[in-house]
Formats: C-alpha cells, structure tokens, sequence
C-alpha cells in the first residue's frame, strides 16, 4: 500500500511540475501568477506528504507534515485569489493581505506547536495503520483557523457556480473543471480535520489534489484556460465599443463582445454553433481572403443590418497561433458610418452646385477626363456642350438675384429632362453650364442642343408676378476619335459659342475636331 500510494503522489509531483513549467514557457496571460502560487503550494502540500508517509518518528513525522503544512496553509489563499483573477476582479491590496495574512498566521500556529498546545494539543506517528501518519489531537485554534480556510473556498466556489451560468460557450467548458478541481480537495480536508479517515492512515486531501491536477491540466491542454481568450483583457473586451469577434479555426463564433451581440444579434444563445457562413450578413462581408494568411488584414465592409440600414465597418482580422498551431481569428469592427456618412456629404457639398443641385466644375473636371479615355479606348464619339443663358444679367438686373436664380433652376430642370441619366452635367460656372456626351451622331448631338434650345425659347419662369423668359446659346465640340484634350475641347466649345453669341444669340454652332 505504501509503495502504490507513493507511486500516485509521484506522479501527481511531476504533473505538477510539468504544469508549472507549461504555464511560465507557453503563456503569456497576465493574470498567471495567483495560479502558479497555487500549483507550488499543491506541489509543497503534496510533497510533504509523501515525506510523512515514510517517516517513523514523532520529530520527523511533524517536520514533514509542516513541509505539507507550508503548502497547505496558501492554497485556499490562492485559489481564491486565482478565481478572483481569472473572473477578472478588480483585487485589492488589502485582500491579499488579509488572505495571506491569515494563512501565515495558520502556518505560524502550526509550526510552533511544540511550544504551545493552541493549535495540536498533542501528536504522534500513528503506525497501528497501513500506513504511518501524523497523527493529532486538535487544539483550541485548530477548528477555527480550518474554518477560515473553508470560508475562502467557498467563496471561490459560489463564484465559479455564478460564472458558468453566465459563462460564454468556451467559457463553460472551463468553467466546471475548476469548479470540480476546487471542492474535491475541500471533501479531502474536512475529513481530514475531523478527523474521519477510514482508509487506513491515508490522508485525503494531498490525494485529491491528484485529481485536482489533473483538471488544471486539462483546462490549460484541452480548453486554453491561458490561450484563446486572454483573461487579462476580459474586463476591457466587454466594455468596448469596438466589435469583437473571436472564430475558431472552423470560423465557429466563440466569443464576442456586448457590443457586436448588439449589433449582431444572430449568433445569440447559438454562439458557438454558427459559422461566419451561417449568417447573411457576415458570409457577405466576410470573404475567403479576410482568413487568408498569417498577418493581420486591413479592410472596410459594409454590411445590412437587421434595421435595413447599410453600416460601415473597418475590419482588421487577425489570425491566432499559438507555437505555430492555428488556432482561429479575431476580428476587431470599428462602426465607421458616421464618419462614411460625413465624408460622403462632405464630397456631397464640395462636388454639387448649392443653388441647381447639379453636379460643379470640380466634379465635371475630373469625371469628364476619365469618360473621354474610355470613349477614345472604346472609339465612340465624344461632345462637350456649353450652354449659356443670354441676357442673364439684365435678369438680375431687372428683377433681382432671387429671380435670377429661379431662372437657373429652371434652365436645370429642362435640361435635364432632355438627357440621358449617364450624361455628365455640372454647372461651369455663373449662367453657363457643361455637358458631355459619348457615343452619339453629329446629328442626334446638335438634336439634344436644338431640343434644350426651344425648350428655354418656350418656357416661362414665373417670379413675384413677373412672367420671364431667355434663351440660349450653345457652343458644340465633337471628338471622333481625334485624339483631342478635354480642355482642347472646352476650348473649342468655348470658340463655337462665343460665335454664336456674335452672330445673335439663342442658336447653336457645332464644330467637329
């Protein structure tokens, strides 16, 4: 018996060391250091045991059990203090000193009881069992010191039973396996101070802590208790406004911020059973080459929400390694539709005419150089109108400014609804107006300026009582192919209705370059 149970606390020894040693060598959480005090202390614990069972004196006996006692007296310190860290509590100073304050003031107890009868009333090496043990009668101390010890746990315990209710997914597979590896140790300690162990000397509590171990070592193996998700940043993750998503490697979501549920609300209570390909919107948005490579990628999407409403996000996703093993992505979403929305009124404001509504000078300037490249590439036809109101100072003039500009939107309104949708028309500048037109006869071209021609010649503008009516002059330049400038070609334009103004007005005069 005492060889096997030597054998088990063995390896319990090495399995504690071989997780100490992973948690400093393969981790980088933050919040590591309460765990790691707890492992040593379950080392200690464990260790002084496997000193006590091989001991055959009362002196050696107690000096091994306080070996075990060093352990023994932090542990409920500490994994009180690691429940608190790795649930992301705020841990104040005074609680550790509290902590390890009583759990010193315990060992101090323990270790000095040849001097006094507080904590041991008495001890002994019990060898009537199957196997030798520290034996006692507890003192006046002894109860209420374990109590405190008890207390802490089950603190501990009632937090990590509140934390799985409300644990995400890949939470909640960590979540009872520290759970179990806290109170199996806790059932071994109180039989042991009561002092009900019937297995024939075995004491309990360093043996369960094998179990114990076991459990830690799985949740740091099997459910990254240190890997996927960062403890440390749990706390600033929730209270983001950013969205933030974190994928296994099959792209199932296992975890995302209050704010993307918000936004998002789909994967819900079936996170960790959707893919990005499961819903709509994201399957959209998110394409192969976002999960392609190893280096974080840039991007902007836009995706419909379940308002309808078009957002627009700057997406960075980021693939998760761990010692080259790809283990999923995070993917951080910045809501940029405000600004989008901003930016695109600003370019609103900078490229319309704020009195006809039509596009300016600006926004003609640097679409018509574009269109003339495709039209030379494709081999059409090309034509720049300038169309100017005649007479339209005597408006002004006569009637004043309001009228004036009346009379521009209604010279808008004609012209636009002689043209095609796809033609280009801005405002060039005071009474004038620029017009280019691709892939059209000489013929149909001086047509549409005849058309726009008559129609100002016929119509009205009705102001304060006052019946108005102007015309136009049209200048015309038609490119076939002639491999001309687009400002050769206003020049032109410009030429042919200066003619036209010359000659009398409301005519138009095409040239062909």
């Amino acid at each position: 018996m005492n060889e096997f149970v030597s054998g088990v606390l063995l390896v319990a020894l090495i399995a504690t060391t071989y997780i100490f040693v992973l948690v400093i060598n393969q981790h980088e959480s933050t919040k590591r250091t309460y765990f790691l005090l707890l492992i040593a202390c379950v080392w200690l614990y464990v260790m002084g045991y496997l000193f006590e069972m091989n001991c055959t004196t009362t002196e050696a006996s107690f000096m091994a059990h306080m070996v075990m006692y060093t352990g023994a007296c932090y542990v409920a310190a500490f994994f009180l203090l690691f429940v608190f860290d790795y649930l992301n509590f705020n841990i104040q100073r005074w609680w550790v000193i509290a902590l390890v304050g009583l759990s010193t003031a315990n060992f101090i107890f323990a270790v000095t009881s040849p001097y006094h009868t507080l904590y041991y009333e008495s001890y002994w090496v019990e060898t009537s069992t199957l196997l030798y043990h520290f034996s006692f009668e507890p003192g006046l101390l002894y109860m209420p010191l374990h109590l405190v010890h008890y207390f802490a746990v089950a603190i501990a315990v009632v937090l990590l039973v509140l934390n799985y209710f409300r644990a995400s997914v890949h939470m909640k597979y960590q979540a009872p396996l520290l759970l179990v590896a806290g109170i199996i140790p806790v059932v071994g300690n109180v039989l042991f101070a009561l002092r009900l162990n019937l297995l024939q000397g075995i004491n309990l509590t360093p043996l369960s802590m094998v179990l114990s171990i076991y459990l830690f070592f799985v949740s740091i193996k099997r459910f990254n208790l240190f890997g996927l998700i960062p403890l440390a940043s749990r706390q600033a993750i929730k209270s983001m406004k950013e969205l933030y998503i974190i994928l296994d490697k099959n792209k199932f979501v296992l975890e995302a911020n209050p704010a993307a549920t918000l936004m998002f609300p789909e994967p819900g209570s079936d996170m960790g059973k959707l893919t990005v390909d499961d819903i709509k919107s994201w399957s959209e948005a998110f394409t192969q080459e976002a999960f392609d490579g190893k280096e974080t990628l840039h991007n902007n999407i836009e995706i419909k929400l379940y308002d309808e409403i078009t957002h627009h996000f700057r997406v960075s996703t980021t693939p998760i390694y761990n010692n080259e093993k790809h283990l999923g992505w995070l993917i951080l979403l910045h809501d940029v539709t405000d600004t989008v929305d901003l930016l695109n009124k600003l370019e609103q404001q900078a490229t319309t005419d704020a009195l006809t509504g039509i596009r300016n000078r600006l926004f003609f300037m640097e679409h018509a150089v574009v269109r003339l490249q495709e039209s030379k590439r494709k081999e059409e036809t090309t034509a720049i109108l300038l169309i100017d109101v005649d007479k339209f100072k005597s408006v002004n003039d006569t009637y004043g400014h309001s009228a004036g500009d009346e009379m521009l939107r209604a010279t808008v309104k004609i012209i636009s609804k002689i043209l095609r949708p796809y033609d280009l028309f801005a405002r060039y500048g005071g009474e004038e107006f620029i017009l280019m037109i691709s892939d059209l006869s000489e013929e149909m071209v001086n047509d549409i300026a005849e058309r726009i021609r008559k129609a100002m010649e016929t119509h009205t503008v009705v102001y304060d009582e006052n019946y108005i009516t102007r015309t136009v002059s049209i200048g015309i330049a038609m490119s076939k192919n002639s491999g001309a400038t687009l400002q050769e070609m206003i020049d032109t334009a410009d030429t042919a209705l200066y003619r036209v103004k010359e000659s009398g007005r409301n005519k138009v005069s095409l040239t062909v370059m």
